[in-house]
C-alpha cells in the first residue's frame, strides 16, 4: 500500500505541475474513491511465468503474463501490481543466473500486449529492495482507472532482463543445457489492487513453481561440432592416400649414396 500511496503522490505532482506535499495520503485516497464507480466482482488472476532461453555468458529475458479466471462481462480490474520473483537452480549447474539491475523497463511499453500500455504510470522497479537474485517490482495506471481482464485475454505483466554468469573455468559449451527456474514468490511484496484499492485475488497456481507460476530458463552454449560419418570416411581416405604418397617418394636402400 505504501508503494501505491507514494505513486499516487508522484502522479498528483505531475498532474498539477507542482509539489503536493500538503495533500495527505488519506485525502488522495478519498479523491480516488469518490471519482470511480463501485468495484467489479472479482475472480482470480493468474500469473504465468514463461519458459525462456539465454545465451551462455550473455543476456536474455523472460516474459511474465497475466490473465484471469473471470468470465467475459464480469472481468477482474487490475490497477496496481506489486510482484516478487526469485530463482532456483535445477540440478547443480556450474553457472549462475541474475536479474539485470537496473532493468530496461522501457521495452515493456513497446509490446502491444503490455497490460498498462494504454495508461501507464511509468513505474516498475523497486531499486531499494531488489537484488540480483530477488526482484521486486511494481506497476500501475496513471489515472487510477485500472484495466479489465478476463479468461479470454492474456497480457504482458512485465519483461524481466537476465544476465548469465559462467562459473570459474567454465566454457559456454560446458554450460550448455543448464537450467534455472524463475518463480513468483508468495511474499508481502506480491499483491494486486483494483481501482478502488481493493485487493485482487491471486490464483494459487500462480505460486506453483512446477506450473504456470514457474518458468524454466535454459542456457544455450556453443558445442563442438561432431563430424558426420561421411566426414570420417573422407578423412580416412585422405590419410591412406597421404601414406601411399610418402612410401612412393621414399628412396630405396639401393638408391642411397654409398
Amino acid at each position: 500500500m505504501l508503494f501505491r500511496l507514494n505513486a499516487m503522490k508522484r502522479t498528483t505532482m505531475d498532474f498539477f505541475g507542482h509539489r503536493s506535499g500538503a495533500v495527505s495520503s488519506a485525502l488522495l485516497v478519498g479523491l480516488v474513491l469518490a471519482s470511480v464507480p463501485a468495484g467489479n466482482v472479482q475472480a482470480d488472476i493468474i500469473i504465468d511465468v514463461q519458459n525462456a532461453s539465454i545465451t551462455a555468458g550473455g543476456t536474455g529475458f523472460v516474459d511474465v503474463l497475466i490473465t484471469s479466471t473471470a468470465l467475459p462481462g464480469t472481468p477482474d480490474n487490475v490497477d496496481y501490481a506489486s510482484y516478487n520473483f526469485g530463482f532456483a537452480a535445477i540440478g547443480i549447474p556450474g553457472s549462475t543466473l541474475e536479474f539485470t539491475l537496473p532493468p530496461d523497463l522501457t521495452e515493456d511499453t513497446t509490446i502491444g500486449s503490455y497490460l498498462f500500455s494504454a495508461d501507464s504510470a511509468g513505474m516498475d522497479y523497486d531499486a531499494i529492495h531488489s537484488t540480483v537474485a530477488d526482484y521486486i517490482g511494481f506497476d500501475g495506471t496513471a489515472l487510477f482507472s485500472g484495466v479489465d481482464i478476463d479468461n479470454t485475454t492474456s497480457n504482458l505483466l512485465v519483461r524481466l532482463d537476465l544476465n548469465h554468469i559462467l562459473g570459474p573455468g567454465q566454457s559456454a559449451a560446458m554450460a550448455n543445457g543448464e537450467q534455472f527456474r524463475m518463480t513468483l514468490l508468495n511474499t508481502a511484496d506480491t499483491f494486486f489492487e483494483d481501482f478502488n484499492l481493493n485487493p485482487v485475488n491471486i490464483d494459487a497456481s500462480s505460486f506453483d513453481a512446477f506450473g504456470v507460476g514457474g518458468g524454466v530458463i535454459t542456457v544455450s552454449g556453443a558445442t563442438a561440432a561432431v563430424p558426420e560419418p561421411s566426414s570420417f570416411l573422407l578423412l580416412a581416405i585422405g590419410a591412406v592416400g597421404f601414406g601411399v604418397h610418402v612410401r612412393r617418394r621414399r628412396p630405396l636402400k639401393s638408391e642411397l649414396p654409398v
